[in-house]
């Protein structure tokens, strides 16, 4: 297929590439949405390549079979940067991790006033809350209980909360 064939080609599945990113949960304000679009780009252009003329492409590979490809391209790729991120914190020294938290830098009086406002907060909460905050901290240990979608709406809602809390306090 030539060049420009290749890119007009491009330019129709531009909205597919971006069902598929939403499909798959990111979004333009995603940090990295522009990586995600290369690979997926680069993913369609590599099988633009494979054929020899516009027509077989269309032939060979529907709109339907590309999303669900171009989908699992997309799952591969985040699975990919999971795994790669995990691997760089556990290469990371303990010690190390320790005196780059925010934590070590507090002074004795500033951690205090963090505690003291953080478990007013946890008082401040019913009881289904807690379990709310509970599983996005088992989350955040890489103990997955719950759907992304539900501790996205768990994070969403308990911000709103702590924001009213610390207007308050």
């Amino acid at each position: 297929m030539k060049n420009d064939e290749m890119e007009e080609l491009f330019k129709e599945y531009h909205e597919l590439l971006y069902r598929v990113l939403r499909r798959g949960g990111i979004f333009p304000t995603h940090s990295y949405f522009e990586d995600y679009w290369q690979e997926l780009s680069l993913a369609l252009f590599q099988l633009m390549k494979k054929a020899p003329d516009r027509i077989s492409f269309l032939a060979d590979y529907n709109e339907s079979w590309l999303f669900s490809h171009l989908l699992w391209r997309l799952a591969d790729v985040r699975r990919y940067q999971k795994r790669h991120v995990k691997e760089e914190l556990l290469d990371v020294p303990v010690e190390e991790l320790l005196q780059t938290t925010p934590v070590a830098k507090l002074g004795a009086a500033e951690a205090l006033e963090r505690d003291a406002l953080l478990l007013g907060f946890w008082d401040s909460l019913k009881p289904k809350q807690q379990r709310q905050l509970e599983a996005l901290w088992q989350e955040k240990c890489q103990k997955q209980s719950v759907s992304p979608a539900l501790l996205s709406y768990y994070r969403i809602r308990l911000r709103q909360i702590f924001k009213k809390f610390c207007e308050n306090f």
